[in-house]
């Protein structure tokens, strides 16, 4: 199985770790406040060792990982991966890959996580907002604004989101 564009080619085995669907997203957004982390389950299993993100508007640094949870409709719990902080990657539709310093077993009680550390930088996303009140355990983000890097452990001020989600892949 393999991503290509915004289509898979699946051979009948587990979807591979993502956000949400390739070619669904078709907003651009950016994150209201600087420093914010923003943690999104993940829909499929498989090892990771890039984060593959579509980047909209390039702007300072960001950060990616990935956190553990506790299973079900947890939180967010330990961060087990992450780019530490890099160079917001040129604009590109394609995803754009960032290494992660670890590989990575991802299942659906894993999430994605991004923090940048501007209101400039954009990404591609379902959606057009980050509206608080979601269902629990699929998308949060952390109200206290040092997330960036991404922290050991989110803090114990997460919001659900719902509506905007950013197109993260894992390969």
């Amino acid at each position: 199985m393999t991503w290509q564009g915004p289509q898979i080619a699946w051979g009948g085995s587990a979807l591979p770790p993502h956000t949400c669907w390739p070619g669904v997203q078709a907003n651009n957004i950016s994150f209201q406040l600087a420093n914010r982390a923003f943690y999104f389950r993940s829909l499929g299993v498989g090892s990771v060792s890039n984060v593959l993100i579509p980047i909209a508007t390039q702007s300072g640094n960001i950060c990616v990982g990935i956190y553990n949870s506790n299973g079900g409709f947890s939180k967010p719990q330990r961060l087990v991966a992450t780019s530490g902080t890099v160079a917001c990657p040129a604009a590109s539709l394609t995803p754009v890959a960032i290494p992660l310093n670890t590989t990575v077993n991802v299942d659906q009680s894993f999430y994605f996580a991004i923090a940048c550390d501007n209101t400039t930088a954009s990404f591609q996303c379902t959606g057009s907002g980050f509206n608080a009140s979601g269902p629990e355990g699929f998308a949060y983000q952390d109200l206290v604004a040092s997330q960036m890097p991404l922290q050991p452990t989110p803090s114990n001020n997460l919001q659900n989101l719902r509506s905007a989600v950013i197109l993260m892949l894992g390969a």
